[in-house]
């Protein structure tokens, strides 16, 4: 058991830092609270950063204070969000790695997903926030898309990604599984091994079997957004 002891409220963020240890000390002391209650709100950060009335209202304060309820209506909305969210994504991995030999428990599989994918949710907040600093032109792009909340992606692959449109395949990768998407693929493959206590062989196989997953999890937001744009 490692000696060192991380607050709980600080494991979501320690564990991007330093990965194995917190891992280590989830297995043997684990809380699902604040890896959702970090999710929730830059989540819902990234909703009201991105949120057109809110821009509106930040430029025109006399539009009256009944608008400023929108960011209390984002907050209570993306709490089932939040929570439905963790639950399929949790329930996909729980069956797709039982047939890989790897059968735990359901429980094990919401904490291990609600905490690695920390920093995708993290990117979505900083894709939103970037796309309204350095991007604003694309704005109207990006909302043709209804369920594209992750903005713009950050890393090499959005400067890239800047000439594509939204319904393309290539821009919807490029901003699902950039440096952020990436980081947390690499935080669930050492959580395989130090929290769900794959064997070795395991882990390298389920790690690769996760990669192919997500790319076809993009796949399928890819071909909805296609059909979305078609119907608009």
């Amino acid at each position: 058991m490692a000696s060192e002891t991380i607050l709980a409220a600080a494991q979501p963020w320690h564990l991007m830092v330093r990965p194995v240890l917190t891992w280590q000390q989830l297995a043997d002391r684990r809380s699902l609270l604040f890896a959702l209650l970090w999710q929730w709100l830059l989540l819902s950060l990234a909703e009201i950063v991105g949120s057109p009335v809110m821009l509106q209202v930040a430029g025109n304060p006399r539009e009256g204070s009944a608008a400023w309820l929108v960011p209390l209506g984002v907050l209570i909305g993306f709490i089932p969000l939040t929570l439905l969210m963790n639950a399929a994504f949790a329930g996909l991995c729980w069956l797709f790695f039982r047939l890989l030999g790897i059968p735990r428990s359901y429980s094990d599989f919401l904490h291990w997903t609600a905490y690695g994918m920390l920093p995708f949710v993290l990117g979505t907040f900083l894709g939103r926030l970037c796309l309204e600093l350095l991007h604003p032109a694309m704005i109207p792009q990006v909302l043709e898309a209804p369920l594209q909340f992750r903005g713009l992606s950050i890393g090499p692959v959005s400067w890239i990604a800047s000439n594509w449109h939204p319904l393309e395949f290539n821009w919807v990768a490029a901003s699902y599984l950039d440096i952020f998407g990436i980081w947390s693929l690499v935080l669930l493959a050492l959580g395989l091994r130090h929290f769900l206590k794959a064997e070795r062989s395991q882990g390298i196989i389920a790690s690769v079997a996760m990669l192919l997953l997500c790319m076809l999890v993009i796949t399928g937001i890819w071909q909805l957004f296609q059909r979305l744009g078609n119907l608009s």
